[in-house]
């Protein structure tokens, strides 16, 4: 907004005609009050979702074969784009960890809610919204992910200058070697699944044990390589 338009603007609304009057002042007072407690409940409302909306597409990537969870999205859920997903994943993640939530407690939740009031919950389900309401607060799902670092980078950029990055956000070591974890976990488990293998050929078989084997030697060597040479130099003479 240029500076002209702002000064246009801000005469408009200082007007005489729109100054307000015991009971309209009060009412329009009262009015800000109600939405600004409306407000801070949706925000509240669209972290615990988001939230919940995160462990349920773990467990639907966890669910579905190898490969098929991509599809699922881009079927299902391609308007909020890939990277969206993926934070709210991530975030998922966080909270587990954060909040020691128990495998209990995430089964004990239908996924269902439309409504999160406390007096209408018991045992495990009732013990997971809670530890969900203690980790989001206050904050919105866009503080969220700057508080745990899950789009730091291009929110910063998108709050001050009010425009998406185009270019996905840098990861974080952390965030890379759990990307990489989640994949190997995921080839392992198809991998060693018996019904997959036994769809597949003897020589498949060598290829696969073949690549296992060098991705594992070529791991080692950089392991020893890095940490075998920082502990030699580290000993005593």
């Amino acid at each position: 907004m240029s500076k002209l338009s702002t000064t246009t603007a801000l005469a408009l609304v200082t007007s005489t005609e729109l100054k307000a009057k015991d009971r309209d002042l009060q009412q329009l007072q009262q009015t800000v009050v109600t939405q600004l407690a409306f407000m801070r409940d949706m925000r509240r409302q669209e972290a615990l979702r988001g939230l919940f909306v995160g462990l349920a597409l773990q467990r639907i990537k966890a669910s579905l074969p190898y490969g098929q969870f991509g599809k699922w999205v881009n079927t299902n859920i391609a308007e909020y784009g890939e990277r969206y997903v993926n934070y709210l994943m991530k975030l998922a993640l966080v909270f587990i960890d954060k909040c020691n939530v128990r495998k209990p407690e995430i089964l004990a939740l239908p996924g269902d809610q439309t409504e999160f009031a406390l007096d209408t919950l018991k045992g495990d389900e009732r013990r997971f919204v809670e530890k969900a309401e203690k980790f989001t607060g206050d904050l919105s799902l866009t503080e969220l992910f700057i508080k745990y670092d899950i789009k730091s980078v291009g929110l910063k950029k998108e709050l001050t200058a009010g425009k998406d990055d185009d270019a996905p956000p840098a990861k974080t070591p952390q965030e890379l070697c759990m990307e990489l974890l989640e994949h190997l976990t995921l080839t392992r488990k198809d991998t060693c699944d018996h019904a997959v293998w036994m769809q597949m050929s003897k020589a498949q078989h060598d290829d696969l044990k073949a690549a296992f084997e060098d991705a594992a030697e070529q791991v080692a060597a950089l392991h020893a390589k890095t940490h075998g040479l920082s502990a030699r130099a580290n000993r005593k003479p």
